[in-house]
């Protein structure tokens, strides 16, 4: 019985998968609009796991991270546009638990 217990439990473990980089969501309303730069938004938040630059020289930046395992998945996503000034211009935040 204590191996099967055993077992499973390393069975439920080794069935948990992860991607991104994982971030504090919580710092996200620390960055400001027309202030925070993105080099002080990644010292807030880490490496981030994609970015879009566009023809007018603005990027859009994007975090994240999910996890999934037997008992469900958590995704924490964000993409801040910052401006050509290299300024930030605007966050969009996605959760989903």
């Amino acid at each position: 019985m204590k191996n099967l217990v055993g077992l499973i439990i390393t069975l439920s473990l080794s069935a948990c998968a992860a991607a991104g980089n994982k971030f504090d969501a919580s710092k996200i309303n620390t960055l400001i609009p027309g202030v925070t730069t993105l080099d002080s938004a990644t010292q807030e938040l880490g490496r981030s796991a994609a970015t879009e630059t566009n023809e007018d020289g603005s990027k859009l930046v994007k975090w994240k991270y999910a996890t999934a395992s037997l008992v469900g998945t958590h995704f924490d996503g964000v993409a801040i546009l910052f401006g050509p000034d290299g300024k930030m211009m605007r966050i969009t935040k996605q959760e989903s638990h």
